[in-house]
């Protein structure tokens, strides 16, 4: 290159951090500004969205896709048909309260748009499509979902009523 003209960036803001892997694409009506955060605290895939290229972009209401450890991702495809490929740390010692370490699995999510607009992921409908899929109607106690042997896809609506305890344990022999 013999020459150049510096532009205005896209993005900036007051901290010391560079986006990292940065992605732009147009989905959900909207350009979306795609990076790796590199903060400690942070550590994830965000999003910024513009109603132009040029910007100015501007975190929306879900600004994170998919959660903190999940790192470096990238996206192929069109509107449609559109992939996010990214690593997810392991923890040191694999427990949930280990360090995050450079060690990790690739995750692949589909990209889609929220009925609100908002971008978001899914699992890929390629993968889903492998699952055994059930609808039931669960109750407070003990519930059985899915068949012995098959892999069966569990898509949940809880209501949790704030300052209540809430958990879910998951019994029964995994064969990989």
């Amino acid at each position: 290159m013999t020459s150049w003209t510096a532009e205005t960036p896209l993005y900036t803001e007051d901290s010391p951090l560079n986006l990292e892997l940065p992605d732009l694409f147009n989905q959900c009506s909207h350009w979306n500004l795609l990076y790796s955060d590199q903060r400690s605290n942070a550590r994830q895939v965000r999003v910024l969205t513009a109603s132009q290229s040029s910007g100015p972009y501007a975190y929306r209401s879900y600004d994170a896709l998919d959660a903190k450890a999940f790192y470096a991702g990238k996206t192929a495809g069109t509107n449609d048909n559109r992939l996010l490929f990214g690593w997810l740390a392991h923890e040191r010692g694999h427990t949930d309260a280990g360090a995050l370490d450079w060690g990790g699995d690739l995750v692949t999510h589909a990209v889609k748009c929220r009925a609100d607009g908002e971008l978001a992921v899914w699992l890929p409908d390629i993968l889903a499509q492998t699952f055994n899929t059930q609808t039931r109607p669960l109750s407070i106690g003990s519930a059985t979902i899915g068949e012995g042997g098959k892999a069966t896809l569990t898509h949940l609506d809880i209501q949790v009523v704030p300052g209540s305890e809430f958990g879910i344990a998951f019994k029964g022999a995994i064969t990989i």
